[in-house]
């Protein structure tokens, strides 16, 4: 089969799908749904080059895959792909569940994948290979139309809320000899304070020119670098110091949670960022770290 004809068959496919499709039982919008459909042809596609679909059959044995596919709730399905693979990543002898997970995506997979299981039981590296290929693909599935803002908020709450006030001073002390080590050849006067591209707290993603308009500094900015031109006239006291935490999509589980800065620290922090970049790119060897 040639390659238009395989594309032939995966719209044909694809527009015998009348929808919706669901994460969590909440109807994606078309423009999502639009991108879970093709994320699942492109893994159908990944079946033919990895050898587990044959063209002559992709008519039948497509339509098998993606129909059972898009008639799971995107979660549930790829939460299935990422078990499948912590299974062939663990290295484990014991596949129970396996075929259970297969079952979860498509009644079909189990028997297109059970060779290269059994491959892989008995150390086959490239079997492995290609299950955790195709396992894989999904995991960065995103959803930009999805709200899991409260969810991140309260997982975020939740870490923030389970870190100790305090660490035991043999931990504590242990850090400070590698940190210092490993900073030693950190150099203040390298420091060239600049704005990086994200966004900043209280005006979000801004032009350049508003970043500079928004510096200023305080008495803690004007000890710290005081070796370096301070980019306004008086010292001022009113720097908020108040990171901003928003959520963006990640992928179909989750969003990631980032904090902006404010212009001035964000300025301040780059120059740092920089140079903590320079020494650990210049000091390090793949040899072990181990304390004194």
């Amino acid at each position: 089969m040639r390659p238009s004809q395989t594309f032939h068959v995966l719209d044909d496919l694809r527009n015998t799908f009348s929808g919706p499709l669901h994460r969590k039982g909440v109807v994606l919008s078309d423009d999502d749904s639009s991108t879970v459909i093709d994320v699942y042809q492109q893994w159908i596609l990944l079946m033919m080059d990895l050898g587990y679909l044959h063209p002559d059959a992709l008519a039948r044995d497509g339509r098998r895959l993606l129909s059972a596919m898009l008639s799971v709730d995107v979660l549930v399905l790829n939460n299935a792909f990422t078990d499948l693979l912590l299974l062939v990543r663990n290295q484990s002898q014991n596949y129970k569940g396996f075929k259970a997970l297969c079952t979860i995506i498509s009644p079909h997979l189990y028997q297109f994948v059970k060779e290269d299981l059994s491959r892989m039981m008995k150390d086959d590296v490239y079997s492995a290979k290609r299950l955790v290929q195709l396992f894989s693909y999904t995991s960065r599935l995103s959803l930009n139309d999805i709200n899991l803002d409260q969810q991140c908020l309260d997982d975020y709450v939740a870490i923030e809320a389970a870190m100790p006030d305090s660490f035991p001073s043999s931990i504590v002390q242990s850090l400070n000899i590698i940190i210092k080590r490993w900073m030693k050849s950190f150099d203040s006067t390298l420091l060239r304070p600049q704005h990086g591209p994200g966004g900043v707290a209280g005006h979000g993603r801004t032009s350049l020119e508003n970043k500079y308009k928004d510096l200023t500094s305080d008495v803690r900015l004007a000890y710290a670098f005081r070796d370096l031109q301070q980019p306004v006239g008086p010292i001022q006291s009113s720097l908020d110091r108040i990171s901003q935490t928003i959520f963006v999509p990640k992928s179909y589980k989750t969003f990631r949670t980032i904090s902006m800065e404010s212009s001035t620290l964000q300025y301040y922090q780059q120059s740092i960022w920089k140079e903590i970049d320079r020494v650990v790119g210049s000091s390090f060897s793949s040899k072990p770290y181990r304390l004194p």
